[in-house]
């Protein structure tokens, strides 16, 4: 086509000019990605760590409801903790299920198959 000459010599003269001063072409991105990747030093004082404020509706009732629980029950963690009445931030946890996983899921369903009759599969 009418693209392949121009486009070949313009690549043929990006190496002439590669081979001929490696240099730059090797310390600039270098350079470049070591000056960009020194933000990331930063990031974990600019992390927004507030489970609540990321995972709740600015609007919603949950907010209202947690500051009525605080401010009519307030708990004396010093005496008698109870992480059941946190109305903060409690426990969480995160689980991924990889192939491996369901596999074992499967398998266990047929080895057993009586026991596990209320488990459904969408």
């Amino acid at each position: 086509l009418f693209r392949d000459r121009p486009l070949s010599r313009a690549l043929r003269a990006l190496g002439a000019q590669v081979g001929a001063h490696p240099w730059p072409f090797l310390l600039v991105p270098v350079a470049l990605s070591a000056a960009l990747g020194a933000g990331f030093a930063f990031l974990s004082s600019l992390e927004d760590n507030d489970i609540e404020g990321q995972f709740t509706p600015l609007g919603g009732p949950a907010k209202g409801e947690r500051r009525f629980v605080q401010a009519h029950f307030p708990t004396d963690d010093a005496r008698r903790f109870s992480a059941e009445r946190l109305s903060t931030e409690g426990s969480f946890a995160s689980l991924l299920a990889v192939a491996q996983l369901i596999a074992l899921i499967l398998r266990l369903l047929l080895q057993h198959p009586t026991r596990h009759q209320c488990l459904t599969f969408y």
